[in-house]
């Protein structure tokens, strides 16, 4: 009887060991290392006012914390236009004024760092969560946009065109730079740039696009590719290479070509 009791009071301890091991690793509050670079919802999208972007509830880590959003945040960005081609704005935790798990976030002109160590886009120790376009052709809220996410990767979409890459030109024959970082057009983390255009003629008509790493090879790439007769069209998203330009291409003896940036995708 007494080996009985003996044997059942160390398999209690033994369980409840086991439980407040359990709870301590999936405590949301306590950081591992399976959790960096984690991050889930928290899109800064459009939201129908005059004044504010939307950030959905999410969560993620930010500097070995973990932050979660149970409510939609509202972000007040009216009034801050700032110097003509500052056009972005880049959305982060606020790591030393965080009371984790609840974030702080706030929004800035200053374009973010990939981190190895940190496994995500930083600007010191504050993590970049989102972007917003703001300015151009159009300026936020009188144009809408939709986001659509993956966990770190986002897709930024504006009803409107973000810039004309191509306004017109007569083509050569040749690849000629269309649009590149130094535009400021899209942000520093992007992977992917959603394009449309048309090119025109009296006769035959060809139109291609593609990342310039491969238009520097001289190689025709089909990424994004058209042919027709007095008119053809192309539309899609081309992945950035390692140069984060892209360069089109038209025969020689074609009247005009107009393409067109529609939004980016970007890593978080």
């Amino acid at each position: 009887m007494r080996r009985n009791i003996l044997s059942f009071m160390l398999m209690t301890l033994l369980l409840t060991g086991q439980l407040a091991y359990a709870q301590e690793r999936e405590s949301p509050n306590s950081y591992y290392e399976g959790m960096k670079g984690t991050i889930e919802g928290a899109y800064v999208s459009y939201y129908d006012s005059d004044d504010s972007i939307k950030i959905t509830p999410g969560y993620g880590e930010c500097n070995g914390h973990y932050w979660e959003i149970t409510e939609p945040v509202y972000v007040n960005v009216m009034g801050i236009p700032g110097p003509t081609g500052d056009v972005l704005r880049y959305f982060y935790i606020n790591d030393s004024q965080s009371s984790f798990p609840t974030p702080t976030i706030y929004y800035s002109m200053t374009s973010p760092t990939w981190s190895d160590a940190k496994l995500g886009w930083y600007s010191g120790n504050d993590r970049c969560i989102g972007v917003l376009w703001y300015g151009g052709a159009w300026v936020y809220p009188h144009t809408k946009f939709t986001v659509h996410g993956d966990g770190r990767l986002v897709r930024f979409i504006p009803e409107e065109p973000i810039v004309v890459c191509v306004n017109g030109d007569t083509p050569t024959g040749s690849w000629a730079l269309m649009i590149g970082e130094d535009s400021g057009s899209y942000p520093v983390n992007s992977t992917a740039l959603s394009i449309s255009g048309y090119a025109t003629d009296t006769g035959p008509v060809m139109l291609a696009v593609t990342a310039s790493d491969i238009a520097s090879t001289g190689k025709l790439c089909r990424e994004l590719y058209c042919m027709g007769f007095k008119r053809c069209s192309i539309s899609g998203w081309i992945q950035l290479g390692d140069s984060r330009d892209l360069s089109w291409i038209g025969e020689a003896d074609d009247d005009s070509v107009y393409i067109y940036l529609n939004g980016f995708e970007y890593q978080r």
